[in-house]
């Protein structure tokens, strides 16, 4: 898309005689900025970028249409707005082959006969219509089944939906409840005094919007209350999609990849979640829990995965070695005593490898592993240092991972029935002491993914002019999600 942008600009300066300097983007890493946010992207995927402070998408965007024969010669182009039917089949003809118009404002489904016996109509909102294109139907679809084109059309899709929530918010600010935020009120009043100005109307954009800074301090803030009624987080788990899982690659047509399909990756990532999610509360696998909270990210990797934090009864909760030791292991399983987990440990639970002998793995920094990895080898567990246990880890058992014979000192910690179960990525850390609580809290809801973007206009010269852009990053599987 960056290509087609360059070539425009090229085109369009060659015929009107002058020099358009060609403008280049990258991303900047910026190591003073957190990296949980700001970290580069390591999946080759189709992303969006754009820069707001509140992370909010664009209302207003330049989609031009040139029609061969303008009114204007002066203006030989017409702007589209995203709540436009033609945009989807004019952006997209290939999807929509026979120019049918898309959703628009105020859109109603046909007359259907009510549970008494009524005949109404209701407005169908963009999301419900956008999300009924991408579903799996019998026969041929093809806005799931054109691989990265498809998932520029999924982001494209959240942008929009986003943008048009969002612009209702701002065009209806009388219907929330804005007496609210009465102090703010009395802020933005008392700054416009003393700078001898009149106050403007303010625009609230209220929690409901996902990610936005103010959805994730009220969500810190609800999960705390509920640390602070049911007690410390006892199992800090994260969860990871396994784009091999059978009910992904059972569904795939001929020549699709699962990259190509973020809608199946979220469906069933979703189903996997609420699975998981009844271990602890419904069943009570690792012990029974009475309270639990979990956020999805994504961090440019192209797979989602799930932070989960539980709090188990007091009759479950970790107070030994012996009942860490039952539920949670850092050790390679035989290869002869159960050589499925043995795959499943190798495959998806260990790290690195990385340290003195492999230093250009990502995890590298100033020469020592971000993750602490690799530990140190022990006999038996220890309960609580610095918040959380530390892990047996006995040597002797090794395994070939990625080329290289590693030991348990680069096992990340699992619980072997979860693991067996779920076949994915799944790390489970015990907490034995308070002085995890809040990092754990805010590590979980510290917003959505970010990117220090670097415009560049001119040949590679130590010149040229560079403007740094604190934008915001979603990627097709969190705009499907």
């Amino acid at each position: 898309m960056l290509r087609e942008v360059e070539s425009r600009v090229i085109a369009e300066s060659n015929e009107a005689g002058e020099d358009v300097p060609v403008v280049n983007m990258v991303f900047r890493c910026d190591r003073h900025l957190d990296q949980r946010r700001y970290n580069a992207p390591t999946a080759n995927e189709i992303a969006m970028v754009f820069a707001n402070s509140d992370g909010e998408p664009p209302f207003e965007r330049n989609i031009r249409v040139y029609p061969l024969n303008p009114e204007n010669p002066q203006q030989p182009f017409i702007n589209i707005n995203i709540l436009s039917p033609n945009l989807d089949p004019m952006a997209y003809p290939i999807f929509f082959p026979y120019g049918e118009p898309g959703w628009q404002p105020n859109w109603c489904c046909e007359s259907y006969q009510g549970a008494q016996g009524n005949q109404s109509r209701v407005n169908v909102t963009m999301l419900q219509y956008k999300s009924a294109l991408t579903a799996v139907v019998d026969d041929f679809n093809p806005i799931i089944s054109a691989g990265k084109l498809t998932q520029q059309w999924i982001v494209n899709l959240y942008l929009q939906v986003e943008a048009n929530n969002l612009n209702f918010i701002r065009t209806h600010q009388q219907h929330l409840r804005t007496e609210l935020y009465q102090g703010l009120m009395d802020h933005l009043e008392n700054e416009a005094q003393n700078a001898v100005v009149r106050a403007g109307i303010p625009v609230i954009l209220p929690s409901s919007f996902e990610g936005s800074p103010r959805n994730m301090r009220e969500r810190c803030a609800d999960a705390m209350s509920i640390f602070g009624k049911y007690g410390a987080p006892d199992l800090f788990i994260t969860s990871t999609d396994n784009p091999k899982w059978p009910e992904i690659t059972e569904n795939l047509r001929p020549s699709e990849h699962t990259t190509g399909r973020p809608d199946l990756l979220e469906r069933v990532f979703n189903l996997k979640l609420k699975s998981l999610m009844d271990n602890p509360t419904v069943h009570g696998v690792l012990g029974k829990s009475i309270a639990q909270v979990y956020a999805i990210e994504f961090q440019k990797r192209g797979l989602p995965h799930a932070h989960i934090l539980i709090v188990l009864r007091a009759a479950d909760k970790f107070s030994t070695s012996e009942h860490i030791d039952k539920f949670v292991c850092a050790e390679i399983p035989s290869s002869i005593e159960n050589p499925r987990l043995h795959e499943i440990v190798t495959k998806c639970l260990m790290h690195g490898p990385c340290g003195i002998e492999n230093p250009g793995t990502p995890c590298m920094e100033a020469g020592q592993c971000k993750k602490m990895f690799p530990r140190e080898f022990r006999i038996e567990t220890t309960m609580n240092v610095s918040g959380y246990p530390l892990y047996r880890r006995r040597p002797g058992d090794t395994a070939f991972v990625r080329g290289r014979e590693i030991d348990n000192r680069f096992v990340v910690a699992y619980n072997p029935y979860l693991l067996l179960k779920y076949n994915a990525h799944i790390n489970i850390e015990v907490c034995t002491s308070l002085r995890a609580v809040k990092y754990i809290y805010k590590y979980i809801y510290k917003g959505f993914d970010c990117a220090n973007i670097v415009l560049t206009a001119g040949q590679v010269q130590y010149n040229e002019i560079a403007n740094y852009i604190d934008a915001r990053y979603v990627s097709a599987p969190e705009a499907m999600w």
